[in-house]
């Protein structure tokens, strides 16, 4: 049994506490059937398009997304369970084994910052120069702009140095030769940065 859309197109409203984008789709059915006694079970297919997710979420990349892209959450006392299934132009979101009386499907925004990057390695370019090395982090729903890599000074909290590039191959100026460090990179996007690497580190030279 499918249920009602009450609210079609979907309603656009910023988080309160967040402001990202939220999108809602209110639906109604009755709580039962017709013989009184059984509990209504409905279903609903929603296709969100592309450009829709570029305008509303900032998803400027949704090849790239991953099921985690989009969160959504069933409110509302009732049964029911959401799915999210990429089907190229589009995200399309199915809600099943939905009861009722009234329900609320809200999508939320979810986590399209970049993975972190991988098989990070760095070495000492000069004396006080290292090259920060590593494999790009991936998109996951809007488009990597750049690296940024964080090299501190190893038992000195306050020295730390930072250099952003459209690049996978980092050069960071400005240590000392008889300091080690570590470094770690994270990946940028649209979106917001990713999470760091996992740190490498840097041998002091003399």
């Amino acid at each position: 049994m499918r249920v009602d859309g009450t609210s079609i197109p979907a309603e656009i409203f910023p988080d309160a506490v967040t402001g990202e984008q939220r999108l809602a789709i209110r639906m109604a059915n009755s709580h039962f059937l017709t013989d009184g006694i059984t509990p209504v079970k409905g279903f609903m297919h929603h296709r969100i398009p592309n450009q829709f997710l570029r305008v509303t979420y900032g998803i400027d990349n949704p090849a790239t997304l991953t099921p985690r892209g989009l969160d959504p959450v069933l409110r509302g006392s009732g049964t029911g369970s959401v799915t999210v299934t990429d089907v190229g132009p589009a995200l399309v979101v199915d809600a099943t084994a939905i009861s009722f009386s009234t329900r609320v499907l809200r999508v939320d925004r979810g986590v399209i910052t970049p993975r972190r990057p991988k098989n990070v390695t760095a070495a000492r370019h000069r004396v006080h120069r290292a090259k920060v090395s590593f494999d790009a982090g991936t998109p996951r729903g809007s488009r990597v702009v750049k690296h940024r890599v964080r090299c501190r000074a190893i038992g000195d909290n306050h020295e730390v140095k930072k250099v952003t590039e459209r690049s996978d191959r980092i050069v960071v100026p400005g240590l000392h030769a008889n300091q080690a460090y570590w470094c770690r990179v994270r990946a940028i996007s649209k979106a917001g940065p990713g999470k760091w690497s996992s740190r490498v580190r840097v041998a002091a030279s003399p």
